[in-house]
């Protein structure tokens, strides 16, 4: 393993009880991966589309035939990858027994929206490569769509709630 993610791992697992949190530090981690994924993706595409507009265009020739291509293999990628990364979270939630403990869920939930979060934010950072590389201005609009997707799908401990049938004492020592 690369000595840096040694590190970094080290660092969140003193900082962040990874292998047997409380229901709070589940959520507050949950927080913490959406943050970065959220503030990932803005990032990277907001240098993307500046490099775009700073040099008129894309990476590649616009007489390439492989821009049509790219965009066509994207598109299939939202067909197929956003049903998957919703029925995949929506499985993952549905094996939760009602009698585990809230830790227990949290654990699973959180787990879930990783990998759900983790598709939509490799759908957009695909697409801002794809833009970079093409140079098309329309590519923004299945860019904002999918982090405004992203921004839907925010962990609220209201929404935790709902998907997982929390108590009102479960959903209390989750936001307290």
């Amino acid at each position: 393993m690369n000595p840096v993610c040694k590190i970094f791992l080290y660092i969140i697992d003193n900082t962040m009880n990874i292998t047997n949190p409380s229901a709070k530090e589940c959520f507050r981690q949950l927080n913490l991966v959406f943050t970065a994924y959220l503030l990932g993706v803005i990032l990277f595409s907001g240098v993307v589309v500046f490099t775009v507009i700073k040099n008129d265009g894309g990476l590649l020739s616009s007489g390439m035939n492989i821009s049509r291509i790219m965009k066509l293999v994207f598109a299939l990628m939202i067909v197929v990858l956003i049903p998957a990364a919703f029925f995949l979270h929506r499985n993952n939630i549905s094996k939760i027994e009602t009698g585990q403990s809230v830790e227990k869920k949290m654990i699973i939930y959180r787990n879930s929206f990783i990998i759900k979060a983790g598709i939509i934010e490799f759908l957009c950072i695909a697409n801002t490569v794809i833009l970079l590389l093409v140079g098309d201005i329309y590519l923004l609009i299945p860019l904002v769509l999918l982090i405004f997707y992203l921004i839907i799908n925010r962990p609220g401990t209201y929404k935790i709630s709902l998907e997982l049938s929390l108590t009102p004492e479960d959903k209390k020592s989750i936001s307290s």
